[in-house]
């Protein structure tokens, strides 16, 4: 493995970063240590070919339904040329977006001095930008990777919703109550393509969970998969139940546990509730557009349809003052899990956090018992585990 680029390659790296539609992949010498020599070539010689993926300018011609509680989704109601779906989910870099992206390989702008940048390549030519964010007692102590292996922190792999890159203030204050006491867990978070820093594709339903595997399997040349816990938020939840109902396959990939944060039961069930669907719900066609194209392959997202096949022990956390995505569903899906479960699995876990605490969609860092629940679910997965060891014995 390399740490980094030689230095004279790394302005002509820029350029073609530039040219070729790749936001910032290598600005930061050090944050490439995923990247060994003959990936960086292949990634150079598709950039000069023309044949590396180019920002994506979003289906012409096409209408969609923009909501702004997640705060960014664009909701599936155009055809593609066949009339059968969705080309892709639309997503437009704005320039704000653009200017986020480029601090992203210094997470001490974000108040993140422990914090390690770096890329992970998950498929040729897609790099995902990654930080890793140690408990707050090791902050000194985690030099590379590597580290990983020295302590028995829990290990959370954070999916994000729609909205923003993975330095969003909500999530960084939820980062902050993570690494700290008494939860104490390392936290791997990153963009999905077409987010942050990492290439810019337009991403589907299939490549974010493609992203979502990638990075768990990744993250598992360092820990084991007993050590890591899955935790997704409103649309990194369906990514969660997609990822969690394919390591279910086999016992050795699944997760300690899987945590879902204001999650929904579908896409088409999260549009009828959202707020500003108001004025789309009236429309004649509504439910044919937006029930039936939710189900293309391209968006579909139905947690209620997967949930049952999760083996995984399964927390699911939702604020009573949600407005975007209503906790009947959090509290629906959570009935699903249960009903579908076989008795001898750990049973999941739903916890409804009062309205007047205002976590609202995203705000769940401020609920005070969060960290009380969390380490008190982790703690009965635990003593289900021994139970389960001593049984086997």
């Amino acid at each position: 493995m390399t740490y980094g680029l030689a230095a004279p390659l790394l302005p002509q790296m820029r350029m073609l970063n530039a040219d070729a539609g790749f936001p910032h992949l290598f600005d930061c010498a050090n944050s490439l240590e995923e990247l060994d020599g003959a990936r960086v070539d292949r990634l150079k010689e598709a950039l000069e070919s023309g044949q590396a993926p180019r920002r994506p300018q979003g289906p012409s011609n096409l209408p969609a339904v923009l909501l702004r509680g997640d705060s960014r989704i664009f909701l599936p109601l155009p055809l593609d040329k066949k009339g059968s779906g969705l080309s892709a989910l639309p997503r437009l870099a704005s320039a704000g977006e653009r200017r986020i992206a480029e601090t992203l390989s210094h997470p001490e702008y974000y108040g993140l001095n422990c914090t390690r940048h770096f890329f992970v390549e998950t498929s040729p030519g897609v790099l995902l930008g990654v930080w890793h964010i140690p408990p707050a007692t090791a902050c000194h102590q985690m030099t590379s990777l590597s580290s990983l292996s020295l302590d028995d922190q829990p290990i959370i792999l954070y999916l994000h919703g729609s909205a923003e890159s993975r330095s969003a203030f909500y999530r960084r204050s939820l980062y902050n109550v993570l690494t700290r006491k008494p939860i104490q867990a390392h936290v791997i978070t990153f963009d999905y393509r077409g987010f942050g820093d990492s290439t810019y594709i337009s991403p589907t339903a299939k490549t974010l969970e493609e992203d979502a595997t990638a990075m768990f399997q990744w993250l598992k040349k360092y820990v084991p998969a007993s050590r890591i816990i899955v935790w997704g938020h409103s649309m990194g939840t369906g990514i969660a139940i997609r990822l969690s109902q394919a390591l279910a396959k086999d016992v050795a990939n699944n997760p300690f546990a899987v945590i879902l944060e204001a999650p929904f039961t579908s896409i088409a069930d999260a549009t009828r509730t959202f707020p500003l669907s108001i004025f789309h719900r009236r429309m004649p066609l509504f439910e044919f557009f937006c029930s039936q194209r939710t189900r293309h392959p391209d968006t579909n997202l139905n947690s209620e349809e997967r949930v049952g096949d999760v083996t995984a022990p399964l927390l699911i956390l939702h604020a009573a003052d949600d407005s975007m995505v209503w906790s009947e569903q959090g509290r629906k899906l959570w009935e699903k899990a249960v009903q579908d479960r076989p008795n001898h699995l750990h049973t999941p876990v739903f916890v409804e956090f009062d309205g007047k605490y205002g976590c609202g969609h995203r705000n769940i860092h401020k609920a005070p018992s969060l960290s009380a629940e969390v380490v008190s679910f982790l703690k009965s997965v635990e003593e289900y585990n021994e139970k389960k060891q001593r049984y086997r014995e």
